[in-house]
């Protein structure tokens, strides 16, 4: 048995598709023992809400020292700077060794090389038995029933580009005409299909309590909607809030 360790980080998005990779990686490969670590306590305690047991073990990446039985790392985005920065630092030179720096693993060309879009039903990454558990007392604490489906819903992710950010805003229109188009789709919907817009990614306002779970990056401000058919999600829990979202009748 080889063992192969793994540090999920990035973006929630990103930590979930690394997620998808290495459950499909350990199915191609089943003389490997898989251990996961995350980079950081708040994703850690994010993705204990999703079923991860094709690893052995998921734990802070602080932990690493301990697990002296890792043969090597296979790692995504090896060259990120975040990750450089605020793990790989600080990790023992023999662990370092461990890391390859010559090929920079990429979870989105892995997905489309070994047809992972969409992703097969088996590869999926699912609530753990305790997300489920989780489940339903995050959709009421979001005024929301855990099964959509009982009513036409259209899920909709609020996404914008901070000026100064990692990935370029240029071409991208302006916040306020951005919610006055969005607003205006929405309510012509709303009236031709008597439905009702979850929305993520809105009208949260951020604290000290909240500010790592959501990354700071979620605006006070909504749309422009009738109270009563419109629910904004708040951040609680990405990977249940996720499922919550995949449950509408469209996204």
């Amino acid at each position: 048995m080889t063992v192969i360790g793994s540090i999920l980080h990035g973006a929630y998005g990103d930590l979930y598709e690394q997620a998808i990779c290495l459950k499909h990686y350990t199915s191609l490969h089943p003389e490997v023992e898989l251990k996961l670590f995350a980079a950081t306590q708040t994703r850690l305690e994010s993705f204990r809400a999703l079923d991860l047991s094709f690893a052995s073990v998921f734990d802070l990446w602080t932990e690493i020292e301990k697990h002296d039985d890792i043969d090597s790392f296979y790692q995504f985005q090896v060259d990120d700077g975040e990750l450089n920065r605020d793990v790989l630092s600080k990790l023992p030179k023999g662990i370092l060794a461990k890391f390859d720096r010559m090929n920079s693993n990429l979870p989105w060309i892995y997905l489309r090389e070994n047809s992972l879009i969409p992703t097969p039903s088996c590869f999926q990454v699912t609530l753990s038995d305790s997300g489920l558990r989780r489940l339903a007392t995050i959709a009421n604490d979001n005024g929301i029933l855990p099964d959509l489906r009982c009513k036409p819903t259209i899920c909709f992710l609020w996404r914008y580009r901070r000026s100064g950010g990692a990935i370029s805003s240029f071409g991208q229109r302006s916040r306020e005409r951005a919610v006055r188009s969005y607003s205006a789709l929405f309510r012509r919907i709303i009236a031709e299909f008597n439905c009702h817009i979850l929305v993520c990614g809105m009208k949260i306002v951020t604290n000290d309590s909240n500010r790592e779970v959501t990354d700071n990056k979620y605006p006070s401000f909504g749309l422009d909607l009738p109270l009563e058919r419109a629910t904004y999600l708040k951040g609680l829990s990405w990977p249940i809030e996720l499922e919550i979202a995949s449950r509408a009748t469209v996204c």
